[in-house]
């Protein structure tokens, strides 16, 4: 029984008393009773004491706390197991039986700490912190008296734990190999060769076993021996020391980089700040399945086994000790039974069921189940798979995965939901948690969002924590819901969260950030659950193949063989090698297939790369892709496919079908209306250039608010308006312009508009308002060609004010820019001599030196200047003109007018057949103008 009782106690926790475990004094422990029974025991360790209620099934049970007295809420049935009871465990004052359950009532001070295992309810109560930071423990029992314990077996449904020294006789410990003897102590000659050593040799006996692992912020270092002289409770700063039955464990606080345990001198050193040189590079340890329910784990130097608490979770942890320094478990395996954890030295396993023991012999440990029961293994991957699969040291998770298959992961999540039904609500959340995660592995993404958020929703404190946000974010993305997925766009806590990060930050666009990420974390999708894997190693393939990660993305996939739905991977894997005939044959293919994400962005990539080749036009491709919009609906991909097909609809041409599909998408999807107005105020400036002048004038009538603030708006108004001019709505053009003036900065644009709305006054012969619209718009620096029309614009205005404002000498400050339009301001005010002289000014300079044939430009100028003298009636001129100009017009469309304004008048019947030649000249004159005007607006 004392062997029962110590076993008992390394599963809850700590070291136990010989007064606690019935060495001498009162009994501590209810004598065993029938399973319908409740039993109740207690026991004093080092820093708390404890109550142990054994129950024949997990009860529901709340705690609510009033200063030192602790009210727990239970089903009737506890009241003989305390009124049993002898003795009260220490920092208890008083322990009674209430109408709602046990009140239990502390010392001042004391700390009450509850938690489940099976189906027995642990109360601890703590010592005062004062007193825990002064207290050291009692020195540990001498190694010579206390037995090796062979066999760790937690069990949770009987009242007692039963347990041996030697294994049971019913069956082998071990079938195969045999049992070896231990290996003597390890000599000095195979330590590390002898350096300056920064380490702490720890006080251990040579032959003692140890492990190492991380457990949260803490560092736990096992060792299966006691140590060679009583150790404080704090050795060194930032660690503890604790006595186990089996052995001793150190902890490190958080905060510590990553320490070094390693054989030096025959003993065991610990170096909490190791030089980067000094690391040991450790052989991984794999476990391999052993008939139907039996897991071994080969390693050289396999000791002992010890068992202790999980500081994390609570459940029983049975760790695996190693003589020699050389190997490590590098990839953690979360089973139905069992929860393999990484290590940095030896073996860890977290027992989930109560069957569950593990041994030590033969060079290997062997996990297996008591009773000739089997351990749910699930699927296990072979030794090549373990060791492509294996993570280097410093990787980090954030999550915890079940694996198995899917009978046993259901069977897993069915208990999880049955513990979930007898919980007090406010201690739901690490459970829920633990149920999501087990949702995520049998590939029910959606499902397992929605037990996280119920999980948030129930526990104030775990919604502010990062673990649960990341876990609702990753089960959101791997459901497709982006938008819900948003919580894992933090800086990512881990590297398995920045793989999350990154697969998110692809799917979003942002393919370069995310596929970053994904390089670095794309190693840890090989030790996700098999359904899980399915869903999330596609998307990442894709996204790095898209990113041009062409390495990585063959290498991802070159490890995915068998694994279907990786065909659109290695098509855009082709495509970006280059291999666009590969590529569109496996796009094609993939048309016709039964998957419809993959459908719908086959097509859209075949269309892409055909438009870039050359193949179809702009419209074809618009037209091609709409079909995608009924092959997947998905909103973020939806309103992407519609972007791009109107952009390419615009480019053909069709502005106007670009529009209305863009409007309908906003009524869609309203919440995107901000997304998608950018392209749709570009669809409508596009739609109304191409559109008729009426048509575009209805347009702005009927969406003005669509006309965008800035340059763009400003050429869309201005555009508006000379289509307005064309139309002779000149009252309307001016309107626009103005709104125009009034909504740009001062500046070029605002001074082009000014110039544009005088010029529109002039020809209404309003010409203060032209001088007040160039004044308006006047600005400092301005481009050459804007800054001579603007100051042509204001001498007309000038001038046209009247006589009496002397009507060349706006025109005279300009010097010879400004003889054309004088030139034009004198013949509209039907000073033809004036005019015909100032435009013979301006035509000297610009054919000085030219030769036939002309700029259109200037032969129009110039059978304009003879027009002028002929209208003056200045014959000499005409004459002068003919003698002067007639040679360089020579075969031009104007040379026919040329001559014939400047030829001699009609005097008598001799000239009659040159009068039918220059009647014959009038009637097809007006269609040689027209020619004339046409090449001169080319020209321009």
């Amino acid at each position: 029984m004392l062997l029962s009782r110590l076993l008992l106690a390394m599963l809850i926790g700590g070291g136990v008393s010989a007064q606690s475990a019935g060495g001498g004094g009162a009994p501590t422990q209810a004598p065993a009773v029938e399973a319908a029974r409740i039993s109740l025991r207690v026991g004093d360790h080092a820093g708390y004491g404890r109550l142990v209620f054994d129950w024949p099934s997990p009860p529901a049970y709340s705690v609510e706390r009033s200063g030192e007295t602790h009210l727990v809420r239970l089903p009737r049935g506890a009241d003989q197991a305390v009124a049993s009871l002898r003795r009260l465990p220490r920092n208890v004052s008083a322990l009674r039986v209430v109408p709602a359950g046990v009140e239990i009532t502390l010392r001042p001070g004391a700390r009450l700490r509850d938690f489940r295992m099976g189906a027995r309810l642990v109360f601890d109560a703590l010592d005062p912190p004062a007193e825990a930071a002064s207290r050291a423990p009692a020195v540990p029992p001498m190694r010579e008296a206390r037995p090796r314990p062979a066999v760790a077996q937690p069990t949770a449904s009987p009242p007692e734990i039963q347990a041996a020294a030697t294994p049971p006789p019913t069956r082998d410990v071990l079938p195969a190999p045999p049992p070896v003897p231990a290996p003597p102590p390890l000599p000095a000659a195979t330590a590390a060769p002898a350096r300056m050593s920064t380490g702490w040799t720890l006080p251990f006996p040579p032959e003692t076993g140890a492990a190492m692992l991380q457990r949260g912020e803490e560092w736990l270092i096992i060792l299966d021996t006691a140590p060679d002289m009583p150790l404080p409770a704090t050795p060194r700063p930032g660690m503890a020391y604790r006595a186990l039955p089996a052995g001793a464990l150190l902890t490190l606080s958080g905060g510590q980089a990553s320490p070094l345990l390693r054989r030096a001198g025959g003993r065991w050193e610990l170096d909490t700040a190791p030089a980067p040189e000094a690391a040991i590079e450790r052989a991984p340890i794999f476990a391999v399945r052993e008939g139907a329910g039996r897991l071994a784990m080969p390693v050289s130097g396999a000791h002992r086994v010890v068992p202790l608490q999980d500081p994390q979770s609570g459940l029983p942890m049975l760790v695996g000790t190693l003589r020699l320094d050389q190997s490590r478990v590098a990839m953690a395996r979360h089973l139905v039974d069992l929860q393999l954890l990484e290590t940095a030295l030896g073996v860890a396993v977290i027992a989930r069921s109560d069957a569950l023991i593990m041994r030590a012999g033969g060079e290997r440990f062997v996990l297996d189940a008591e009773g000739g029961g089997r351990l749910a293994l699930g699927t296990m991957l072979s030794l090549a798979e373990q060791a492509s699969a294996m993570l280097p040291e410093t990787v980090t998770r954030s999550f915890d995965l079940p694996h198995g298959t899917p009978g046993e992961l259901s069977a897993r999540l069915r208990a999880q939901s049955g513990g979930l039904a007898e919980m007090a609500p406010l201690s739901r959340g690490g459970p829920r948690l633990a149920a999501a995660e087990t949702l995520l592995a049998l590939g029910q993404p959606q499902e397992a969002q929605a037990m996280v958020q119920l999980a948030r929703q129930e526990d104030p404190l775990l919604a502010s924590q990062g673990r649960a946000a990341l876990l609702f974010g990753a089960a959101a993305l791997a459901a497709g819901r982006l938008e819900e997925a948003a919580l894992l766009d933090i800086e990512p806590v881990s590297q398995e969260a920045a793989l999350w990060r990154g697969l998110y930050l692809a799917l979003t666009g942002q393919g370069e950030q995310g596929a970053a990420l994904l390089i670095n974390g794309r190693a840890i999708l090989r030790t996700y659950p098999e359904a899980l894997q399915r869903n999330l190693l596609p998307r990442v393939a894709e996204a790095l193949a898209d990113a041009r990660q062409l390495p990585a993305a063959r290498a991802l996939l070159d490890g995915g063989q068998i694994m279907p739905g990786l065909e659109l991977a290695r098509a855009i894997l082709a495509e970006r090698q280059g291999e666009g005939e590969a590529a569109l044959a496996a796009y094609d293919a993939m048309m016709g297939g039964r998957d419809r994400r993959m459908r719908a962005e086959a097509m859209r990539r075949a269309t892409e790369l055909r438009l870039a080749r050359g193949e179809i036009d702009a419209i074809t491709a618009a037209r091609n892709l709409e079909q995608t919009l009924f092959a997947w609906r998905n909103d973020a991909d939806e309103i992407a496919n519609r972007s791009r097909i109107a952009a390419l609809r615009q480019e053909g041409g069709d502005a106007l079908g670009a529009l209305a599909l863009l409007r309908e998408a906003a009524a869609l999807f309203p919440d995107r209306q901000a997304v998608l107005q950018p392209a749709i105020i570009r669809a409508f400036i596009g739609a109304m250039e191409q559109a008729t002048p009426l048509n575009a004038v209805a347009m702005y009538d009927a969406h003005r608010e669509l006309i965008p603030s800035g340059g763009d708006g400003t050429a869309a108004l201005t555009m508006l308006a000379e289509r307005l001019v064309a139309l002779e709505l000149p009252e309307r053009a001016v309107a626009l312009l103005n709104q125009v003036m009034a909504r740009t900065s001062p500046g070029e644009a605002r001074a082009a508009a000014g110039a544009r709305l005088a010029m529109l006054h002039l020809r209404g012969r309003d010409a203060p308002r032209a001088l007040a619209a160039l004044a308006a718009s006047h600005a400092a620096e301005l481009a050459p060609a804007l800054q001579r029309e603007r100051a042509l614009l204001e001498a007309r205005a000038r001038a046209a004010q009247g006589p009496g404002q002397g009507e060349a000498s706006a025109f005279a400050a300009l010097g010879p820019d400004g003889d054309e339009a004088l030139a034009e301001f004198l013949a509209e005010r039907r000073n033809f001599a004036g005019a015909a002289a100032a435009l013979g000014r301006h035509l000297d300079r610009a054919v000085q030196g030219q030769s036939a044939p002309l700029q259109p430009g200037l032969v129009r100028a110039l059978v304009r200047q003879a027009a002028l003298l002929a209208l003056a009636e200045d014959a000499p001129g005409l004459a002068g003109l003919r003698v002067a100009r007639g040679p360089i017009l020579a075969g031009s469309p104007g040379e026919a007018a040329f001559n014939l304004l400047t030829s001699d008048p009609v005097r008598g019947l001799a000239d009659l057949p040159r009068l039918q030649r220059e009647l014959e000249l009038f009637r097809v004159l007006p269609a040689r103008l027209d020619q004339l005007r046409m090449r001169s607006a080319m020209a321009r």
